[in-house]
């Protein structure tokens, strides 16, 4: 008679999520100087393993036109994400407001164990004045009043509809479009413009 051996004990332990940049609440955030958010963790399972694709970051004001349960590690920069832990980057286009906020961050383990919260403290500056773009190709152009400019996730380009039906194609470094696409057939003053995030592409 055949017995079956014994199953492995039912993995009910949490995960352990460790900050170690920023380490001061309210103090230093970032870390390379170059105006965006810096954030490192490390993180561990004693019962198993971690899901490195189930970190969270979530702020209740961080963005002004976001849905507090947006998960900002899946649309900041990620240097490393790994079986030890992540270190991400702000983006531009999911650039926290100025001001006081509170970053809640979680991961989970392969077998669902969601880890307890941690916080983050965060006392941001203004966002400091880069540059202005001239978007104005013809004198009789004009932008669309109602449509705000659209970036990338990367940040490295914009997009600005017009209500003739052409489209601004800019970098956020330069001063002046890089390039104009259209015009789009059948625009009109309601005309807007759409972002695929996983493609980069945009449709007016």
């Amino acid at each position: 008679m055949a017995i079956d051996p014994p199953r492995p004990p039912r993995d009910t332990l949490a995960p352990q999520l460790q900050v170690t940049f920023p380490t001061d609440a309210y103090g230093a955030y970032d870390r390379d100087s170059n105006g965006l958010a810096d954030l490192e963790v490390a993180w561990h399972d004693s019962g198993g393993a971690v899901n490195p694709a189930s970190f969270r970051i979530t702020c209740l004001d961080c963005l002004p036109a976001a849905a507090q349960d947006t998960n900002l590690a899946t649309g900041w920069r990620p240097v490393r994400r790994d079986s030890s832990g992540a270190v991400l980057e702000e983006t531009v286009p999911l650039l926290m407001r100025s001001g006081s906020h509170l970053l809640k961050l979680t991961v989970a383990d392969t077998a669902g164990n969601v880890s307890p919260e941690k916080l983050v403290y965060l006392n941001l500056p203004p966002g400091a004045y880069h540059r202005s773009i001239d978007l104005a190709y013809h004198p009789e152009w004009q932008q669309v009043r109602a449509a705000h400019l659209v970036l990338t996730p990367d940040g490295r380009k914009g997009f600005v509809p017009f209500i003739d039906g052409h489209l601004a194609v800019f970098d956020p470094e330069g001063v002046a479009p890089t390039h104009w696409v259209g015009p789009v057939a059948n625009s009109c003053f309601a005309a807007q413009i759409a972002l695929d995030s996983t493609t980069g592409l945009a449709y007016i």
